[in-house]
C-alpha cells in the first residue's frame, strides 16, 4: 500500500559518503509513496534501504531475496549485496544478465496498485544493474 507510513531509521543512512540521499532524517514518517519518489526521481539510497526493510523486515533478507529472485530468473552473472546500488566489489552482472531482467519485468511486472512495491524492487534492481555496468566501463 503506498500510503503505508514508514519511520526513518539510523541504518537507512548507514550509507558510503557522497550517497545520493533524499534528505529525510532519522525518525522522520513517511509513506511508501515518498520513498519510492524519492528512490525513482531522486536515486535516494537512503530511500531504497527504508523500503528494503519495510519489504523484508531487513535490508540483509531483501538482499537475500534478490540474489534468490535473480537465480530463479536465471541470471547467472549476478549478484546483489544491497537494495542501492552502491559500489561492492561483490556487486556485479552483465548486459544479458540486463537484458533478461528486462524482459521479464516487461512482461511479468503487475501493473496495479498492490504490485507498486514489486515495481519498485524491480525497478531499484534495474537502477543497480545499470549504475554497476557504467561504473565499470
Amino acid at each position: 500500500d503506498m500510503n503505508t507510513v514508514i519511520t526513518m531509521e539510523p541504518s537507512d543512512f548507514d550509507l558510503e559518503a557522497g550517497s545520493q540521499v533524499s534528505g529525510m532524517q532519522p525518525g522522520d514518517q513517511v509513506t511508501v509513496g515518498q520513498l519510492f519518489h524519492a528512490l525513482v526521481v531522486y536515486s535516494a539510497n537512503d530511500a531504497a534501504m527504508a523500503l528494503a526493510r519495510h519489504i523484508d523486515g531487513s535490508v540483509e533478507v531483501f538482499v537475500e531475496e534478490m540474489n534468490q529472485i535473480a537465480g530463479e530468473m536465471g541470471l547467472v552473472n549476478t549478484h546483489f549485496t544491497n537494495p542501492s546500488g552502491l559500489h561492492d566489489s561483490d556487486n556485479y552482472s552483465c548486459a544479458y544478465d540486463i537484458y533478461l531482467l528486462l524482459r521479464w519485468g516487461w512482461t511479468k511486472a503487475p501493473v496495479v496498485t498492490g504490485g507498486i512495491v514489486f515495481a519498485s524492487w524491480l525497478l531499484g534492481l534495474v537502477i543497480w544493474a545499470l549504475s554497476g555496468l557504467f561504473a565499470m566501463g
